[in-house]
C-alpha cells in the first residue's frame, strides 16, 4: 500500500531535518520507494504493514527535532478519491480552503458546528476536518487549531492545493 503522510509541526531544512534525513529515517523504519513533497512535512512511502513502519518513523523525526512529532497518514486512493470528491469545490480562491488529519486510528470526530469564528467547516470524514476562511479575514481561525479544539486531539493541516499536487505527482509516478 502506497501511504501518504502529513507530519505536524515541521518545515523540511528546519530544526535539523533535511529532506534526506527525513527519507533515511523512513526506509530505516521499513517504509520503501520514500518521497519527500515539499518542506511542509509531507512524505509518502510504500509499506504493507503500517504499524511496523509509523512508530519507529515517529521516533526517529521525533529524535531529530527534539520533540515528539506525529505524522497523520492516509492511504493514496483515499487521497486521490478526495481529490477527485473536491469537497472544497464550493468555494472560490477568496476562501483559504484547508484539510486537517488526525491520526489514521484516533478516535472519530464528534459533532461539529457549520461554523466557528468566521471559519466554515466541513466533515470530509470520521478523522479530517475541511475548512473555508476568507482571505480578506486573516483572523479567522486556521484548520488545526480548530481540530485539535474540537477533538481534544493533534492533528496536522495541509491547503487544499498542497493535497491535489501530492495527489498528481504520486499518480505520475505510478
Amino acid at each position: 500500500m502506497r501511504w501518504i503522510g502529513f507530519i505536524r509541526n515541521v518545515m523540511i531544512g528546519r530544526a535539523g531535518l533535511h529532506r534526506e534525513i527525513l527519507l533515511d529515517a523512513c526506509r530505516t523504519a521499513g517504509g520503501e520507494d520514500p518521497m519527500s513533497y515539499l518542506a511542509t512535512g509531507n512524505l509518502a512511502f510504500t509499506a504493507e504493514d503500517l504499524a511496523t513502519v509509523l512508530r519507529p518513523l515517529e521516533a526517529a523525526i521525533a529524535g531529530v527535532v527534539g520533540r515528539p512529532t506525529p505524522v497523520m497518514v492516509r492511504e493514496l486512493p483515499w487521497l486521490v478519491g478526495l481529490i477527485e470528491r473536491a469537497p472544497l469545490s464550493a468555494y472560490d480562491d477568496s476562501w483559504q480552503t484547508e484539510i486537517s488529519f488526525l491520526a489514521h486510528d484516533a478516535a472519530p470526530l464528534g459533532d461539529l458546528p457549520a461554523q466557528l469564528g468566521g471559519t466554515a467547516l466541513i466533515r470530509i470524514g470520521p478523522r479530517e476536518l475541511g475548512t473555508a476562511r476568507p482571505r480578506d479575514k486573516p483572523r479567522a481561525p486556521h484548520a488545526n487549531p480548530l481540530l485539535e479544539k474540537l477533538s481534544g486531539q493533534r492533528g496536522s493541516a495541509r491547503a487544499w492545493s498542497t493535497l491535489a499536487r501530492i495527489a498528481e505527482r504520486e499518480q505520475a509516478r505510478r
